[in-house]
């Protein structure tokens, strides 16, 4: 059950209902007010805005917006279909460097998809594990905004809060502040196949902390441009 606009949400595995105050049941049914699509994933539901976003019964995100109804299709639906275990998706709204993000994690299936509310674009997010050595999903579990600080706070399963706003995580049993090893790939990466795609436009930005006084590493990027040529900066 979730209320927006003072309006009742009732999702159900197949169908939504929206109630609100009559002034004497109290509460009735609006018109229009039952919706045949369910919710798979109870922890999946956010709210944005007037908006309820949410992974419906058919496998697909929703966006609720009083009666009105809009898929938010991506082009990850065709991996969302493979997931073996989609029910414990858990949802959180993040607003970070004037951004809005709609994130899903998934669990059992180490993934985390994430969606832009404006230019409507999907990504996947992930973290550096310095001990494995390896990209694993961006695990998030709740959110907060600080308003004093203006910084986000997420919930994780490790039992520390990471500060989206400085890039940072705060382990709360040591107080100890770790760097922080961030990834976003959009799903256009290789797009299931191997075939060669044109881009109008590739950027690099790099960020770093304080390097220690023997620290030599550089930064390097190529490119191949139509002379064929390879180029550093």
């Amino acid at each position: 059950m979730l209320i927006v606009q003072r309006q009742v949400y009732l999702l159900g595995t197949v169908s939504t209902e929206i109630w609100e105050n009559d002034g004497s049941t109290p509460f009735s049914r609006i018109p229009g007010g039952l919706i045949q699509i369910g919710c798979l994933a109870k922890y999946s539901p956010i709210i944005r805005g007037n908006s309820i976003i949410w992974l419906g019964h058919t496998r697909q995100f929703v966006e609720f917006t009083g009666t009105n109804v809009k898929f938010l299709g991506s082009q990850y639906d065709k991996e969302l279909a493979k997931f073996g275990t989609v029910t414990d998706c858990i949802g959180s709204y993040v607003q970070h460097d004037g951004q809005e993000h709609c994130i899903f994690y998934f669990p059992t299936e180490d993934r985390t998809l994430v969606y832009d509310p404006v230019s409507e674009n999907w990504c996947e997010w992930a973290h550096w594990d310095s001990e494995a050595l390896e990209w694993k999903a961006y695990d998030i579990r709740s959110s907060a905004k600080d308003l004093t600080s203006g910084k986000t706070l997420v919930g994780k399963k490790a039992k520390y809060i990471a500060a989206l706003e400085s890039k940072s995580r705060v382990d709360m049993v040591g107080t100890r502040y770790k760097a922080f090893k961030f990834l976003r790939q959009t799903g256009w990466i290789d797009h299931g196949n191997s075939k060669r795609k044109r881009c109008e436009q590739l950027s690099f930005r790099v960020t770093r902390g304080d390097p220690a006084p023997e620290d030599n590493s550089v930064a390097a990027a190529a490119g191949s441009p139509n002379t064929g040529d390879f180029i550093n900066e």
